[in-house]
């Protein structure tokens, strides 16, 4: 998959908007693919590496990411974590940029690369 940079304005808090990403736990219930997550090796609360099991028909991998949030800064930044998985390689980044009106500017990046060709084919 090419990477992807996108910038949407959204009538949201920026605070709001990061609690929302940052809260990986409930993925499952809102992003189709990812048919389980669970939190592993929790450094503090806003650095920790995630399990995600990505499920569609027959397809059933599993990837790690370590997820690194800075509230300060408004930002998540996501990377493949360890040698297993179906991800050759993740980069992710989220930035909420608060405006004026109240309302949030919100920078999103990816870059993924999957092991199995048909999970490729999924995410095009």
């Amino acid at each position: 998959m090419p990477s992807v940079k996108l910038i949407k304005h959204l009538e949201y808090d920026a605070d709001d908007l990061l609690s929302l990403v940052a809260n990986v736990e409930d993925y499952p219930n809102f992003i189709n693919l990812i048919s389980a997550l669970r939190i592993k090796n929790r450094s503090n609360i806003n650095n920790f590496e995630a399990e995600a099991v990505v499920s569609y028909k027959l397809l059933r991998e599993c990837f790690k990411s370590r997820v690194m949030i800075d509230p300060k800064k408004r930002s998540i930044f996501v990377e493949k974590s360890g040698d297993g998985g179906a991800l050759k390689s993740l980069t992710n980044k989220w930035i909420f940029y608060k405006r004026s009106n109240g309302s949030t500017a919100v920078l999103f990046e990816v870059d993924v690369s999957l092991k199995a060709f048909p999970l490729n084919l999924l995410v095009q």
